[in-house]
């Protein structure tokens, strides 16, 4: 099961309850396969797995920190211009 997708130094690396995979795609490609299953676009190098977040922490300058059910509680941004889509997405 997939948690969430970062971009890092130009490696697609998929976080999941099990490891990190690299992946040969690109964060959009799989924006495009994952949107209807849950996943958002957070920032412009995280997609979300909606279901795997724990927590919403409002942030600086109307940022969001997200909380994801991880083992390390990994801390992902929610950039200020996709906080208004996720609030969307949650009906917040």
């Amino acid at each position: 099961k997939i948690l969430f997708v970062q971009c890092q130094n130009s490696d697609l690396i998929v976080h999941t309850r099990d490891g990190r995979y690299k992946a040969k795609s690109s964060l959009h490609e799989l924006e495009q396969k994952l949107s209807p299953f849950g996943f958002i676009r957070t920032h412009r190098s995280y997609l979300v797995n909606s279901s795997a977040i724990v927590e919403m922490i409002p942030w600086f300058n109307g940022s969001v920190k997200l909380i994801m059910d991880d083992k390390e509680r990994t801390e992902v941004l929610v950039s200020r211009n996709n906080v208004k889509g996720m609030k969307e997405y949650f009906n917040l």
